[in-house]
């Protein structure tokens, strides 16, 4: 794992685990991050599918209803859990879209938008049985930073969130 992370994504990561370890499963996969995702009731995640009208408890029944196939994995291996390699992947994206935002630590929408286009692990196969089109979750988040810059530009307010503090409970609605 990166040497930084934020603490909201530590968070993640450390659920992410505990997850993976109750299942006796011996990798954090997209599936253990995206549990941990929908278990926060503010993350970016579950603020999306809200957005969309959608119910982050049937993304996360989907997922559990996944793995249930997993039973036949080795069991956890004593003093260590890794992540799978397409994980591994996803923590790379993560950690270069950071970097390139000028981050010092992975926040959660790098996790998130890696998640989203780092392919079709269990995570995104939820949702697309689901109907989520998972770029559509990216897409939210764009339209919200473009109806902030709106926002700013229509004249002196007060200033709006910093970009990388986005939340749901952050965007203004436009009417």
């Amino acid at each position: 794992m990166p040497a930084q992370w934020d603490p909201i994504t530590d968070r993640y990561f450390r659920s992410a685990r505990s997850i993976a370890e109750g299942l006796q499963h011996t990798w954090i996969g997209t599936e253990h991050i995206g549990l941990a995702m929908l278990a926060a009731p503010g993350s970016l995640l579950v603020g999306k599918l809200r957005a969309l009208g959608r119910h982050p408890e049937e993304v996360e029944k989907r997922i559990k209803s996944a793995l249930d196939g997993t039973d036949g994995l080795a069991p956890l291996a004593e003093g260590g859990i890794a992540l799978s390699p397409r994980m591994r992947h996803m923590v790379a994206m993560a950690e270069s879209q950071a970097a390139s935002d000028g981050c010092l630590a992975i926040e959660e929408r790098h996790l998130l938008q890696a998640l989203i286009e780092g392919g079709p692990g269990d995570f995104i196969r939820a949702l697309l049985a689901l109907g989520i089109e998972p770029g559509s979750l990216w897409r939210a988040r764009q339209q919200a930073l473009q109806v902030l810059t709106e926002t700013a530009a229509d004249g002196p307010q007060a200033s709006p969130p910093r970009r990388d503090t986005l939340t749901p409970s952050t965007v203004p609605v436009r009417r």
